[in-house]
């Protein structure tokens, strides 16, 4: 694709792994607004559902900013900021519809949805045992968006535990998000500061809401993210959706862009990532090839979902750079531009 006149290649792939066995929760998005415009996007569906969420925050994103897309080239992050608004919205009123699910399998185990009351009206069933266990279905999604705008404008928006790294010839990866988990002392340190209901940290990193028992069941709800959209109830617990946003300044120097859900990053270092982009051929080559390694290098029969997203730039023609002369190259450092969105209380 063009993007303001320069030349991009796009490249995406997913795997479900062997965790959920063929149940793939992630999601990814590429697509191109009028050729000047690039949307890049990873999704990570979390819980029973969470496929459902991660498809409809794909659906969303897309159709927020297709429809902005005036107001997307002058004003990224707040498009950005609706579009996850939005798509945490739609996540969230899928807990009150009429779900076309009878039964659902996941992690071996199979669920009854049915609805019982006004408070939690779908709920989630599973025989263990000869025995129906009940509890408040709960499910999300993280969300990592990346815009490549006319100007080499990158805007990268995220909530939860994706991660984005651009690459360089002549730099280490650089990442382009927080994640979004309890061992970032900033979000910690939101948790304990703003919530009414603090939730417990087990030993996995995972937030653990535990409600009051309903009919002698306790009700407990987890979470490995401290941000994400859906997770309906446990907002009241600190989860938000709310992504940080950054604008990065794309240079003649920078040859990559990555965007890939926790299944990568578990398994392979940034440098490995490098490593496979400086082999592939293409975008697409790339995307899987990032895929394969970390599936490979996984747990065998514990692999993650695993998704990926490249965006490839020119490289740059070293005759016409003039080496040390190239002010892009000297001013590299400078040019890397991060800017960090805060946001107010009235988001949701």
């Amino acid at each position: 694709g063009v993007c303001g006149g320069m030349e991009v290649g796009v490249g995406a792939f997913t795997c479900p792994g062997s965790r959920y066995g063929p149940l793939n929760q992630d999601a990814w998005l590429a697509t191109s607004l009028a050729d000047s415009v690039h949307i890049l996007g990873v999704f990570d569906g979390h819980a029973c559902l969470g496929e459902l969420a991660a498809q409809e925050a794909v659906v969303t994103v897309e159709e927020t900013l297709r429809e902005a897309y005036g107001k997307l080239l002058v004003a990224p992050q707040e498009c950005l900021e609706e579009s996850f608004r939005e798509a945490h919205r739609r996540i969230c009123d899928l807990y009150d519809v009429a779900l076309p699910l009878e039964e659902y399998e996941f992690c071996g185990q199979r669920f009854v949805l049915r609805r019982q009351n006004d408070q939690h009206p779908t709920l989630l069933g599973s025989k263990v045992r000869g025995r129906l266990l009940e509890g408040i279905l709960e499910f999300g999604t993280t969300a990592l968006v990346a815009t490549l705008l006319p100007g080499r404008r990158l805007v990268v928006a995220n909530s939860g535990d994706s991660a984005a790294y651009l690459f360089s010839a002549r730099a280490a990866p650089r990442p382009l998000n927080t994640l979004h988990t309890v061992t970032e002392p900033s979000e910690l340190s939101r948790l304990q500061k703003q919530n009414a209901y603090m939730p417990t940290i087990s030993r996995s990193g995972h937030l653990v809401a535990t409600l009051s028992p309903k009919q002698g069941v306790l009700q407990e709800l987890r979470s490995a993210c401290t941000r994400s959209l859906g997770h309906k109830n446990m907002m009241k617990y600190g989860l938000i959706p709310q992504p940080d946003i950054r604008t990065v300044t794309i240079t003649s120097d920078h040859t990559h862009v990555v965007l890939a859900s926790d299944g990568v990053w578990e398994n392979l270092t940034p440098r490995d990532v490098g490593r496979v982009l400086d082999r592939a051929t293409s975008a697409q080559e790339a995307a899987e090839h990032i895929v394969a390694a970390a599936i490979e290098e996984g747990e065998s029969g514990q692999q993650d979902n695993t998704t990926c997203v490249v965006l490839t730039f020119p490289k740059r023609n070293d005759s016409e750079c003039m080496s040390s002369m190239c002010s892009s190259c000297m001013s590299e450092q400078q040019n890397f531009v991060c800017t960090v969105t805060a946001y107010n209380a009235s988001f949701v």
